[in-house]
């Protein structure tokens, strides 16, 4: 699980196979030093599941830890003889251990499930504003044929959540991500979240016009029905695409 490492003053090094370069971390601050990763309950069942190696002390992974030359290679948790100094490492680190084991495209989700679940949050609201958006929008266009109203409807319900998911995804769900907020680069990031949810948009407007013109559901019906479809895809695409793409470099 741990590789040994030595220094000139006879100091040992374990860190987790993978994480070497934590070694620059340890050397140089005596023994009893611990680099660690705080973990929740999920990350530990992903790990097992994954087969992932790590030694889990509480509510943190131990990825490195100083000894002296003489001592036994047992992971430092919590005080010890020495007076630990604990080194915490965040989240750049648990994707790292996630791609011991998973592409990163997959490991990144996983090593921010808090931010993952502000996603879903902020989705679960489009879908509400998407929805009632495109209720009052076709309201306002009855005498339109329904071949063309409902697809118009659906359309403008599918760009204010478009809007509104975006914003929120800007100023809350990626706001610590590290991302450029350059106005140029936040139009980059808009135009691709569209391109991303052209397929929702599709599922959205075919369902919202042909399922109330052959199967008589009403139009709100065909429209949650379009939304629940390209939700999945919405998220995988506008997750990955849109706000994460330079991160997996």
């Amino acid at each position: 699980m741990y590789k040994e490492l030595y220094d000139s003053n006879g100091f040992k090094y374990y860190v987790l196979k993978g994480f070497e370069d934590l070694v620059e971390l340890l050397r140089g601050k005596g023994v009893g030093v611990v680099v660690y990763l705080r973990v929740g309950l999920l990350d530990k069942l992903v790990f097992k599941l994954l087969g992932i190696p790590v030694y889990i002390c509480g509510d943190r992974v131990i990825l490195g830890f100083s000894v002296g030359s003489k001592d036994p290679g047992v992971p430092i948790c919590g005080a010890n003889e020495y007076g630990a100094k604990a080194i915490e490492l965040g989240v750049d680190a648990k994707l790292r251990l996630y791609s011991l084991k998973l592409p990163r495209m997959l490991a990144l989700p996983l090593s921010e499930i808090n931010r993952v679940a502000k996603f879903i949050v902020v989705g679960a609201s489009g879908v509400v504003i998407n929805v009632s958006t495109a209720i009052f929008s076709r309201r306002l266009l009855i005498g339109l044929d329904q071949f063309i109203a409902n697809p118009l409807a659906s359309s403008i319900g599918f760009e204010s959540s478009i809007i509104w998911n975006f914003v929120l995804h800007e100023e809350w769900t990626f706001k610590e991500a590290g991302l450029n907020k350059g106005v140029g680069e936040r139009l980059k990031r808009l135009v691709k979240y569209h391109l991303a949810s052209a397929a929702s948009w599709a599922s959205q407007a075919a369902c919202a016009t042909l399922l109330p013109a052959y199967l008589a559901t009403p139009f709100w019906a065909g429209q949650v029905i379009g939304v629940l479809i390209g939700f999945a895809l919405n998220f995988l695409l506008g997750y990955i695409y849109t706000w994460s793409w330079s991160r997996l470099r």
